[in-house]
């Protein structure tokens, strides 16, 4: 972490030909407490949705240091796959989640990890306010916005790619901003360095990049005194084709990048990956505030383009709110801009604060609930059977697949090996197994979790993590189907 505060204390103190502001500091501290007030509570929390697959890939990384997604998984098809198959996020989702080995994987080590870069990319969009010229409240503002939007608190309670990822664009941002402002290359090495670790965390990213080098090449076009301006990405284009050139998997039968998005795509000609988007923006950012409150800032065009990075993942096979975490700094950014101009601007942030604050309490619940409860049962359904001598199979995913395997049990395929008579299968309703589970002659012997109305993300109406579930990030109804339920297989 030495490194990180290293970087930080640069961006403080390279100051460059900044706008003069007035007023106090705008250095983000309330918005970093208040995002450890809502957080830590939530330290315990299990493993959720797609957490094992990058935990599994931060396992491997210590194994394979070139190779983060050279091994075998069962994921989503029920078939064994190379992770190089199907994951077209990058290689440094493995990267940043690897110190957690020193606390042997640990949930409250993993959430711990994540309040740090959240805190990190709150203090960096600040530091990118300052750079597109706020006002010392502005910047606090920025840094709230960002700490209370419920899609960044949701996701900061998870081990997924993208509180990293919004880090590193943050920092990225803000160093190709001052590399603009000041032409100092360590400015302009780092912004290539961050950028690039963006695109490597989450491979839509390039779009980020593709906008940063179209505003790079007008600004050296309209003055060659700064043909320079595209440097920065330039180099970090090269170092991403080289990292993926080098982590790419040896294994013949593996994927690459490529491959593995083109796996994931799944053209929504419904338009209902459209209403997710809009949907998701305006209940879990403040781009409402941010619209409703435009104000002209220099250079806004790269802001407001910046926000064009979600769209085309509506080509992907889903689309969720996590999508937005990439475009977050810019709407807290204009959202602050525009609402330093309203009279009633402290009463009017207070607001959105509390309300964002809330619906992502609401969230990390629901999804507490929910993962501690796939725990839970591979606690009680497998971990007792698994010791008194019983082969127990599971078929399910999300967190219940990394309990399911730490407790004994192995991953129930269509490719065998294949269950025999007296063995145990324990199933998932929660997230949709499909395979061979259903041509498996079985009965009923044990189900845990409850049916109740309670707060969900994924049910009938809530896809925090996939609209393939329901457009609201967040539902009061009771869960899909019944939990978790142990089956005796009799022939």
């Amino acid at each position: 972490m030495a490194s990180v505060s290293n970087v930080l204390e640069a961006i403080a103190a390279d100051s460059g030909p900044l706008p003069r502001t007035r007023g106090r500091s705008g250095q983000p501290w309330i918005a970093v407490i208040l995002a450890a007030m809502v957080l830590l509570p939530f330290l315990g929390k299990a493993y959720t949705i797609d957490d094992p697959v990058f935990l599994r890939e931060a396992q491997n990384v210590l194994l394979n240091p070139l190779h983060p997604s050279a091994f075998e998984m069962v994921w989503a098809s029920e078939r064994h796959l190379r992770a190089s198959e199907f994951l077209p996020g990058g290689p440094v989702a493995a990267y940043v989640l690897a110190p957690l080995v020193v606390a042997g994987w640990q949930e409250w080590a993993g959430h711990l990890l994540m309040l740090v870069y959240f805190g990190i990319a709150i203090v960096a969009t600040a530091a990118t306010a300052r750079r597109f010229g706020l006002s010392p409240w502005a910047q606090r503002a920025a840094g709230l916005l960002t700490a209370s939007a419920p899609v960044a608190l949701g996701m900061a309670g998870t081990l997924m790619p993208d509180i990293p990822a919004m880090m590193f664009i943050a920092l990225g941002m803000e160093r190709f901003m001052a590399w603009t402002q000041t032409h100092r290359w360590s400015a302009g090495v780092l912004a290539a360095v961050f950028l690039a670790l963006a695109v490597l965390s989450r491979i839509n990213l390039l779009v980020l990049l593709a906008i940063v080098g179209y505003y790079a090449v007008r600004q050296s076009w309209f003055s060659r005194r700064e043909w320079h301006t595209v440097v920065p990405v330039v180099l970090a284009g090269g170092l991403i084709l080289a990292v993926l050139l080098v982590t790419r998997d040896p294994d013949v039968t593996g994927g690459t990048a490529v491959s593995a998005i083109g796996r994931q795509l799944g053209f929504d000609f419904s338009g209902r990956h459209a209403i997710a988007l809009l949907i998701a923006s305006v209940t879990t950012t403040p781009l409402l505030a941010a619209v409703l409150t435009r104000r002209r800032l220099e250079p806004s065009a790269l802001l407001w383009a910046w926000l064009l990075i979600p769209v085309p993942v509506i080509a992907y096979v889903q689309f969720a709110p996590k999508y937005l975490l990439q475009v977050l700094p810019a709407i807290a950014i204009l959202a602050a801009h525009g609402l330093d101009r309203v009279a009633s601007r402290e009463r009017i942030l207070v607001l959105l604060t509390a309300a964002g604050t809330t619906l992502g309490i609401l969230i990390l619940s629901a999804d507490a609930r929910m993962a501690g409860t796939a725990r839970a049962a591979a606690a009680r359904l497998i971990r007792p059977r698994v010791e008194a001598g019983h082969r127990v199979w599971f078929a399910g995913h999300w967190g219940f697949h990394w309990y399911a395997e730490a407790a004994g049990a192995v991953p129930l395929t269509i490719d065998g090996p294949f269950p025999v008579a007296g063995d145990i299968i324990v199933s998932s309703s929660v997230d949709r197994p499909v395979g061979l589970l259903p041509l498996v002659p079985r009965t009923l012997i044990e189900t845990f979790g409850s049916a109740e109305p309670s707060g969900q993300v994924m049910s009938r109406h809530a896809g925090f993590y996939s609209d393939l579930w329901g457009l609201s990030p967040w539902w009061w109804e009771p869960p899909l189907g019944p939990g978790f339920q142990a089956w005796l297989v009799t022939r």
